[in-house]
C-alpha cells in the first residue's frame, strides 16, 4: 500500500471546500488518516467519494470542538494576531503536552512560523464555522477515532458525539496530548495498522 502525505499551502488561505477540490482522489481505493483540522475535510471526502474505503480520525471533529471559538473569531479576525508563533507554554499546554521535549516544541514553532498569518486566521475561522455531522452520519465505511487522553483542545465529548452519530465507529485512546501522531507515532501507527488489517485485510 502506497502512502501519500497531503500538505496544505502555507501562503494561500483556502476554505475546506477549496481544499476538498485539491485532494488527490483519482478513482482508486484509498484510506484516509486525518488529524485535527483535517478531520472535517476527510469526512467530506469520504462522503463524496466512493473510492474512500476507510477513515481514521485522530483528535479531530465534525463541528467546532471549542465552544467559545465562533464567538471570538469573526470574518474580521486580524491576521496580525498570528505574526509570531505561539509561545512555548501555549504549545505545551494545548498541543504537545507539558512533557514535550524542547526540540519538539521548537520544531512546532518553526513550522507555524512558516505559515502565513492570514492562512492561520482563515483556518481558525473555518474550524469555528464547520459542521459536517450529517456527512459523518451517512458514512458506511469503517471509521476509527484515535483520541489523546490528555487532549486539552478536543474534549472527549467530541468523540462521544461522533459515536452517537455512528455507533459502529471504533474508538481508541492513546496516552497523548492533542497532537497524537507527533507525540506517540509508533503506538498510533500500530493502532491504525491493526484497524486497516481488520477491515481491509492489507
Amino acid at each position: 500500500m502506497g502512502v501519500e502525505v497531503v500538505s496544505y499551502p502555507t501562503d494561500l488561505a483556502l476554505s475546506y471546500a477549496d481544499l476538498l477540490l485539491r485532494l488527490p482522489l483519482r478513482g482508486e481505493p484509498v484510506q484516509i488518516i486525518a488529524e485535527s483540522f483535517s478531520g472535517p475535510l476527510a469526512i467530506q471526502a469520504a462522503a463524496a467519494h466512493p473510492e474512500v474505503s476507510a477513515l481514521v480520525l485522530v483528535a479531530s471533529f465534525a463541528k467546532c470542538p471549542v465552544g467559545w471559538l465562533p464567538r471570538v473569531l469573526g470574518a474580521a479576525t486580524p491576521a496580525a494576531l498570528f505574526r509570531r508563533p505561539p509561545p512555548q507554554f501555549v504549545v505545551r499546554r494545548y498541543l504537545l503536552g507539558d512533557d514535550a521535549p524542547e526540540d519538539d516544541v521548537a520544531q512546532f514553532q518553526r513550522v507555524i512560523d512558516g505559515v502565513a498569518p492570514a492562512v492561520i486566521a482563515a483556518r481558525l475561522r473555518e474550524i469555528s464555522a464547520v459542521d459536517v455531522e450529517k456527512d459523518f452520519s451517512r458514512l458506511t465505511i469503517p471509521v476509527l477515532y484515535l483520541a489523546g487522553s490528555r487532549d486539552r483542545l478536543v474534549d472527549r465529548s467530541v468523540a462521544r458525539q461522533l459515536l452517537r452519530l455512528r455507533q459502529v465507529m471504533e474508538l481508541e485512546t492513546v496516552d497523548a496530548p492533542h497532537l497524537v501522531l507527533q507525540r506517540r507515532p509508533l503506538e498510533a501507527a500500530k493502532r491504525i495498522a491493526a484497524f486497516f488489517e481488520k477491515h481491509l485485510r492489507v
